[in-house]
């Protein structure tokens, strides 16, 4: 099985149209900044624009017990949205897509749709991506939800590098 690379989003790049049905977007809610204190500190706006990242810190996670599916829910935590549209495919079955991160330490991500929870991901120091295959080519939003681990009030930290999508 052949695959074709339709988007590759980056926090800079977050947006991919080429009409009604091929088209892909981000939204990074909850990313944190700290002061440029240092000529390279990774946590700063200018370090994490540079390289094309953004930072979710270990103190902001949310609570992996709530519902987030829910907007009211969701809008309180950091998260990475992802939205698409790749209904001109639609000879093809499957869309297969890549979430690319840096953790620093372990961390815990809960993917959500509208409809409710998919999955849950957990980040290690030393990976660099996971992928989700999904059977339709139809519009679907997807939220990675950065919570606390299992046990701890406290979730990893870790990097968002982008994402990209593939036909299949």
């Amino acid at each position: 099985m052949a695959l074709e690379q339709v988007f590759a989003l980056t926090p800079r790049a977050s947006y991919s149209y080429s009409g009604t049905g091929h088209y892909a977007f981000l939204d990074c809610h909850g990313i944190s900044f700290f002061p440029k204190t240092t000529p390279t500190p990774r946590h700063s706006f200018d370090q994490q624009h540079a390289s094309d990242e953004l930072g979710f810190r270990s103190d902001r996670a949310g609570d992996a017990a709530a519902n987030y599916a829910l907007y009211a829910k969701r809008r309180h935590v950091p998260h990475v949205s992802l939205a698409y549209n790749l209904s001109d495919f639609q000879p093809h079955k499957e869309v297969v897509l890549t979430f690319r991160f840096d953790a620093t330490s372990v961390s815990r991500l809960l993917i959500y749709t509208y409809a409710g929870f998919l999955d849950e991901e957990t980040l290690h120091p030393g990976d660099n991506q996971f992928l989700i295959e999904v059977e339709s080519t139809s519009y679907l939003s997807l939220y990675f939800i950065h919570v606390n681990r299992d046990g701890s009030t406290y979730g990893g930290t870790w990097f968002f590098r982008g994402a990209d999508g593939y036909i299949a």
